[in-house]
């Protein structure tokens, strides 16, 4: 198979130009693109924290967003594009013209092995779906 390159020196400016706003921007020193999401994200148990493991992904009932829904590892993520809270911007983990693939959406790899290309759209509902987090605006853009 032959790789695929970019064609045209426009696309290679573009691309290039792209990922040096996204990387000036990062303030982040360890230069990490994904998070990996090995729990749940519901910080209202104290420190009680459900991780994701085979018998939680099976039997896991959300308790802030579609209480009493197990998503199972289908709509459960394990590693997402990393996206970082910025002022004014979005609020932590949602789409953000700063991080990833900007405005777009995200990449999630999901813990029965699939990945998908999430967009802005659909973001809030699957990221409360799998995360279930008790941080209502975790997962929201402002923009």
């Amino acid at each position: 198979m032959t790789p695929q390159f970019p064609q045209g020196p426009q696309v290679v400016f573009r691309l290039l130009r792209d990922l040096a706003i996204r990387g000036s921007d990062n303030k982040d020193q360890t230069g990490h693109s994904y998070e990996v999401f090995g729990w749940y994200h519901e910080y209202n148990l104290g420190t009680a924290i459900t991780r994701k493991t085979l018998y939680t992904l099976q039997t896991h009932q959300n308790i802030n967003y579609t209480p009493g829904m197990v998503a199972g590892a289908a709509n459960t993520f394990t590693m997402m594009d990393r996206m970082e809270q910025h002022a004014g911007v979005n609020h932590e983990n949602a789409p953000n013209p700063r991080d990833g693939h900007g405005r777009d959406g995200g990449n999630i790899v999901f813990c029965d092995g699939h990945a998908e290309f999430v967009p802005k759209s659909r973001w809030y509902n699957v990221y409360q779906t799998s995360e279930d987090d008790s941080n209502v605006d975790w997962g929201k853009s402002d923009w």
